[in-house]
């Protein structure tokens, strides 16, 4: 009961959020996707929100299937709605960018400057991360290269590249690929994104680059922002899955091998993955899945 009431509050958080943006608002709708609801929607721009609370919307305790949330998103889709998954630890710990990407989504962001009018440099390692960390929803990554868009002398955009990762599915990467893992902006930056690309294919001499969305977020529906600085979409991937940590926070699945597993928190070396993290108390929430996005620069050049 007590989780609930937790969890109720903080989705009437949200809701307040939106209402007070001046947005007509509906909620708790079972008639648009019947028989399943909509937490919120705003009809006059076709766009729901889901608030999901990690223990109701988890796979043991919650009952909610790997395609749950995916088939929220799909059933929207068919009617041309855009569909956004919020998973409760976001809103608890990082709201300020909830509210900002919600903003954004809304087309509500006001006072944008211009890429024109801002300078590419690249920037140290910890500047970076204390930017994504304040900026960017998935906060700091283990990137190699690091560019920042500059207004003033003020940091207001960074993007960030590595080499393919292996979580991905990339075990062996080829020479001159990259993946842009990061980008972020503390404030509306009309052509960014493309600056802050168009510098790295110039200064770094890529094959090809891969990056990819989060489907709760990035619609199938419409050109994403990735499409409009030039990647190509080429595939929709099916859902993943998060280990629910104390019903409060969510962690990869990458978190725990086998290793982790058997040697710090006492798991059966016989036991697969999911088996042992059950027995020993942790359930799982799935996502919407990611959609892949490539520009093969050596196909172009050719």
């Amino acid at each position: 009961i007590n989780v609930a009431n937790k969890s109720s509050n903080k989705e009437r958080e949200l809701h307040d959020f939106i209402s007070s943006l001046g947005v007509s608002i509906l909620c708790n709708d079972r008639k648009i996707i019947y028989p399943l609801e909509l937490d919120i929607y705003l009809p006059e721009l076709k766009i729901g929100i889901e608030y999901n609370g990690l223990i109701w919307h988890s796979e043991f305790f919650g009952k909610k299937t790997m395609k749950y949330h995916l088939k929220k998103t799909e059933e929207c889709e068919k009617k041309g709605i855009r569909l956004i998954h919020i998973f409760e630890d976001e809103w608890i710990y990082k709201k300020e960018i909830v509210k900002s990407k919600i903003i954004n989504l809304l087309k509500l962001r006001r006072n944008s400057i211009y890429a024109r009018k801002c300078v590419v440099k690249p920037i140290k390692n910890y500047i970076k991360n204390d930017f994504l960390d304040k900026y960017h929803i998935q906060g700091s990554d283990r990137s190699k290269i690091h560019l920042g868009l500059f207004y003033d002398n003020n940091l207001v955009s960074v993007m960030t590249f590595c080499k393919p990762r292996i979580i991905m599915g990339y075990k062996d990467s080829k020479e001159g690929s990259f993946e842009l893992s990061r980008f972020a902006s503390s404030t509306g930056v009309i052509g960014g994104a493309s600056k802050l690309l168009r510098y790295f294919i110039t200064n770094y001499s890529p094959n090809n680059i891969i990056t990819f969305a989060d489907r709760r977020w990035t619609s199938v529906l419409e050109d994403s922002m990735y499409e409009k600085i030039g990647f190509e979409k080429i595939k929709v991937n099916k859902p993943n899955y998060w280990y629910v940590i104390n019903g409060r926070i969510r962690k990869h699945r990458y978190s725990y091998n086998k290793y982790v597993i058997v040697n710090k928190l006492g798991g059966n070396i016989n036991l697969s993955e999911v088996e042992n993290m059950k027995l020993l108390g942790y359930d799982r929430i799935w996502d919407c899945g990611t959609i892949k996005y490539e520009i093969n620069l050596k196909q172009l050049n050719n």
